[in-house]
């Protein structure tokens, strides 16, 4: 089979254990789409969406989420006991599920790295990115982790940053995957806790690292001392380790050109 034609009835029985499938041609958003499913009450169990083509689907603080025709666009809705975004460090737990996902399916783990705070990276750019979020069924008041996953295998056609891609990933074995990683992890009932130890092993940032610390357009430049267990960034600045959660900062590395 095509690694890039995706068989709709055979997922369907593929992830049967786990959730329903859905395969939509074209939407806004997948994670949209099960946002309304659960707001209108028509959605009562763990559901995988996955679209061929996503038209505006947005990321991390309403960012654009681009999308080329051939790469992945998917959410998974997850019954939860707990409020997931109560955890700050539960996206980075994802982004390692995700990575562990695309390594077992496609090998090439040296090339694989996760970036604070839930994004993957391949060969030194981005190549796979999470959005959570959560939604009731209005209905039965239950209440839903909802995860959001775009996976590039083709070119991303931006201008702004360079992104990597997974030609020939054999997207059945890594849907089956990722879907099995995350219903282990989740699907207990039980709070799961932040593997420090394997997102240091797989870090983009390596320790001691010069970064900048991008706040609200200032800069400030520290060393990178890696992630808490509650995945917060550590930022050494003037002597001063500081503590960063996900969705107050950004960081990149220091380079020359950060000289000028």
């Amino acid at each position: 089979m095509d690694a890039q034609i995706i068989n709709e009835s055979l997922l369907r029985k593929q992830l049967a254990s786990r959730c329903q499938f859905v395969y939509l041609d074209k939407v806004d958003s997948t994670n949209l789409y099960l946002k309304k499913r659960l707001a209108d009450g028509t959605l009562d169990s763990p559901i995988m969406v996955l679209a061929r083509l996503q038209t505006d689907g947005y990321g991390q603080q309403g960012r654009n989420w681009l999308h080329e025709d051939g790469s992945l666009a998917l959410s998974i809705a997850v019954p939860s006991r707990f409020n997931p975004l109560n955890k700050p460090y539960i996206s980075s737990q994802i982004a390692l599920l995700l990575r562990d996902a695309l390594t077992r399916v496609h090998g090439e783990s040296e090339l694989l790295e996760v970036k604070w705070p839930n994004d993957v990276y391949f060969n030194g750019h981005k190549l796979a990115g999470i959005l959570i979020e959560l939604q009731k069924n209005a209905k039965t008041n239950a209440l839903y982790m909802i995860v959001g996953v775009g996976v590039n295998t083709v070119p991303i056609h931006c201008d702004l940053f360079r992104s990597s891609f997974i030609s020939g990933l054999d997207k059945h074995r890594f849907l089956v995957q990722f879907a099995q990683n995350l219903f282990d992890q989740f699907s207990h009932g039980v709070v799961p806790s932040f593997d420090v130890r394997s997102w240091s092993c797989f870090d983009y940032f390596k320790s001691n690292e010069l970064v900048l610390v991008i706040n609200n357009q200032c800069l400030v430049r520290g060393r990178y001392m890696g992630l808490d267990a509650m995945a917060r960034a550590m930022i050494e600045v003037d002597g001063e380790l500081n503590y960063f959660d996900s969705g107050a900062i950004s960081i990149k590395r220091f380079t020359r050109d950060d000289l000028c």
